[in-house]
């Protein structure tokens, strides 16, 4: 098991992540905010065609998920990272309604600096996140997949985990969570528990 972090990790400081405009943009400035001790929600993904992680990002970005405003009234925000490439952000964004800023790691170093695992394990028991059955999702998926014609293969590694990590602006981690299998992201109510938004 890997240790628990209890700030940024030095190496991940100075790794980019790039954003739709295929702009690249160091990790640390997503979190560090100039002295206005904000607090920043990087939720890590799988690849950009999981069915179950597009469940995840929609839920949150629904009206009893996690908003921008509650976020703003409370000097946090949520950014999200996949492994896939940039140019599948925009109809990332589409198809889960999220209204939170995404980048890539398409190196897969930056989640690699946090410890988070390769596996396609699914582990035993289906998280409330998840509305459809493993059936529907592993089709919807595919049909996703497929659907990007000649981007089909720049979703990312299927293999990679994710995590969730609350960051201040020193880089220290306040909190956070690995992903032990494909279906191990941080229940919403418990996300907005560590958030302080109920």
């Amino acid at each position: 098991m890997a240790a628990v972090l209890t700030s940024v990790p030095s190496e991940a400081i100075s790794l980019p992540v790039v954003d739709a405009n295929d702009t690249s943009h160091l990790f640390s400035t997503l979190y560090s905010t100039d002295g206005h001790n904000q607090q920043t929600l990087v939720i890590f993904i799988r690849h950009f065609f999981c069915g179950s992680c597009k469940e995840y990002v929609t839920g949150l970005s629904k009206e009893n998920g996690i908003t921008p405003n509650e976020l703003s009234n409370s000097n946090k925000r949520l950014i999200i990272i996949g492994c896939g490439q940039p140019n599948l952000i925009e109809q990332y964004k589409k198809d889960t309604k999220c209204p939170f800023t995404i980048y890539c790691d398409p190196t897969q170093k930056l989640y690699d600096s946090f410890g988070m695992i390769r596996t396609l394990s699914l582990g035993e028991k289906k998280p409330d996140y998840i509305k459809s059955s493993f059936l529907s999702n592993v089709a919807k998926s595919a049909v996703s997949q497929i659907s990007a014609g000649t981007c089909m293969f720049q979703g990312g590694d299927i293999r990679q985990n994710g995590g969730e990590y609350l960051i201040n602006e020193r880089g220290d981690i306040i909190w956070s969570h690995n992903m032990i299998n494909t279906q191990d992201h941080v229940e919403i109510k418990e996300l907005r528990k560590i958030l302080v938004l109920d």
